[in-house]
């Protein structure tokens, strides 16, 4: 029978030792290769006493991933770790980042706390907005397709520079009015189409008028959306002829649906006494609508 010596015995066991840390770096190597990851797992006390240079391992206490560059432990590059706000590892590295699901952070550890890293936007839509925003969460609603930001309390719509239309018209023509009859100011009209429903649109009415012969009435601006008349009127009166002025009003109405919508300044007399003229020098209208 064939014996050792205690020596000979001893490089044996090396000699097996080193081919079976050999044989896992080469499936590690080739595991790498086929796109797949493969550690040694361990904790930061169980790690390999005598690993060779390019060992890699996971740590489950610390949940790190750790490379051997042949004289130290040295941490590889960040793969961010998925949690709940209840669940955060318990011992936590610096630098050690995470996502949290119930409230869709992404927070990276200072050495001492847990801070928000730079804002993530979160596709979903108006019926399933997160449960649990934190304030400033960016969400983008695919149904609606506005950007939203949660402010600590509530959804405030993000305003693109395409969901800002603004439009000006000026009358093209004078128009004479004698009785209570309404009707367009010529070419004081503009059209334009929204994407959203209750948009909401900030006017701006400028008149012109002008008294050709006074009467006990007074010259009425006002304002209609897609056919409805608006509340509010600029109001001129004719107490004297001749006399002139430019007026302004303002109306803020909301375009309940989306599609194509119509405003026009209007006019005419409360009383069908005398006769008044809306010059086109100075009548115009113009619109801000913020369709989000």
């Amino acid at each position: 029978m064939t014996t050792f010596s205690p020596p000979q015995d001893q490089r044996f066991i090396n000699d097996l030792s080193d081919l079976y840390k050999r044989v896992a770096t080469l499936e590690a190597q080739a595991s790498a290769a086929a796109g797949t990851y493969a550690a040694l797992v361990c904790t930061s006390s169980t790690r390999p006493a005598s690993p060779l240079t390019g060992t890699e391992i996971y740590e489950t206490d610390t949940k790190r991933f750790l490379i051997w560059s042949g004289s130290a432990w040295e941490q590889k590059a960040f793969a961010t770790f998925t949690c709940t706000s209840s669940t955060r590892p318990g011992a936590p590295f610096t630098g050690m980042q995470i996502y949290e699901t119930d409230t869709i952070r992404y927070l990276i550890y200072n050495g001492s706390s847990w801070e928000q890293k730079s804002f993530t936007s979160f596709v979903c839509t108006s019926s399933t907005r997160p449960a649990a925003p934190f304030t400033g969460l960016g969400i983008w609603e695919t149904d609606t397709g506005r950007t939203l930001v949660y402010d600590g309390s509530a959804w405030q719509a993000v305003i693109r520079s395409s969901q800002i239309i603004n439009t000006l018209a000026a009358a093209s023509g004078s128009v004479n009015f004698t009785t209570t009859t309404e009707a367009d100011l010529t070419g004081a009209t503009v059209t334009f189409t929204t994407t959203h429903a209750n948009a909401v649109c900030q006017v701006i009415g400028i008149f012109d008028m002008q008294v050709i012969t006074a009467g006990s009435g007074v010259g009425l601006g006002m304002l209609t959306v897609d056919g409805t008349d608006q509340s509010g009127q600029a109001i001129f009166a004719m107490t004297t002829s001749g006399t002139r002025a430019t007026l302004a009003q303002t109306w803020q109405p909301t375009l309940a649906s989306a599609g194509s919508h119509t405003l026009k300044l209007r006019g005419n007399l409360s009383a069908a006494a005398g006769s008044l003229t809306f010059n086109s020098s100075h009548t115009r209208i113009a619109v801000t609508c913020y369709d989000l």
